[in-house]
C-alpha cells in the first residue's frame, strides 16, 4: 500500500483528489451498507471521487463488482 502498511481487510483506498481533501492514511471511512474501514492506499491517479474495498479473493471481489454508495469520513 501506499501508506507501507500490510494489504488486509478492512482497509481501503482512496482518489488523490479525496486524500487531498483530507481523507489520509489511518482515518476511518464509513461506506454505507459494508461497514467502517481504514483509509491505507491511493487510487491512480485518472481516478476520482472514488473508494476503492479491498476484498482479498478475486472471485468475490468480481461478483461484488462497482457500487455507488454513501461513504463518509468519520472524525477521530
Amino acid at each position: 500500500t501506499a501508506s507501507q502498511s500490510k494489504v488486509r481487510p478492512g482497509i481501503v483506498a482512496v482518489s488523490r483528489d479525496l486524500f487531498a481533501q483530507g481523507w489520509v492514511f489511518g482515518k476511518k471511512v464509513y461506506v454505507k451498507g459494508h461497514g467502517v474501514f481504514e483509509i491505507a492506499d491511493l487510487m491512480s491517479k485518472k481516478h476520482s471521487k472514488r473508494v476503492d474495498i479491498f476484498i482479498p479473493d478475486t472471485n468475490e471481489a468480481k461478483r461484488f463488482g462497482k457500487k455507488q454508495t454513501i461513504v463518509a469520513l468519520l472524525s477521530s
